[in-house]
């Protein structure tokens, strides 16, 4: 008798037990989606920054923008350093070949472009992480250099000036 009263509260529990397993299984799937949702929405995404003195003649700008770079150097795919150059210029984070840039320019009051654009040049920026072309390609003596945006040549090469979510494509062949 002892072991069939047994079964039968074990039974009689079983969808107590059920509820239980249910309840943590969707708090478990709450709190994933909950932290997948925080930690896309902390991503940085901020407007620029514009502050002049107050006599309107010095003027910063600062803004959070990125490009990718592909470079491909004497038939090889290039992969960057993570976490290379300076916050304070443009540098790398923990994204293969995403150049990144949120510090202060000094710009124009009226025009808001920067006084110095070339502490924004693709060449900059590889000059920042410590990344030089070679000299030459095992297969060339004299490689060409040729530096394509969002899918268009550029004349200006390495001294183009990127902006916010550009494609870069550096090849060295």
């Amino acid at each position: 008798m002892k072991k069939q009263s047994k079964k039968k509260r074990a039974k009689k529990q079983s969808p107590v037990v059920k509820l239980i397993y249910v309840t943590v299984i969707i708090i478990i799937i709450a709190l994933l989606g909950y932290s997948v949702y925080a930690f896309k929405s902390s991503e940085e995404n901020y407007q620029e920054f514009f502050i002049c003195n107050n006599e309107n003649t010095v003027c910063e700008s600062s803004k959070h923008v990125h490009a990718d770079i592909t470079m491909h150097v004497c038939g090889k795919n290039v992969f960057l350093p993570k976490d290379a150059g300076r916050l304070d210029h443009q540098h790398t984070h923990k994204e293969q070949n995403k150049i990144h840039w949120h510090a202060r320019l000094r710009v124009d009051p009226k025009t808001r472009k920067p006084l110095d654009s070339s502490l924004l040049t693709t060449r900059a920026f590889l000059h920042e992480i410590n990344y030089a072309l070679p000299q030459s390609c095992m297969d060339n003596a004299t490689p060409s250099l040729r530096v394509f945006v969002n899918g268009k040549e550029k004349a200006e090469g390495l001294e183009y000036i990127w902006t916010d979510n550009d494609q870069i494509i550096v090849e060295y062949k």
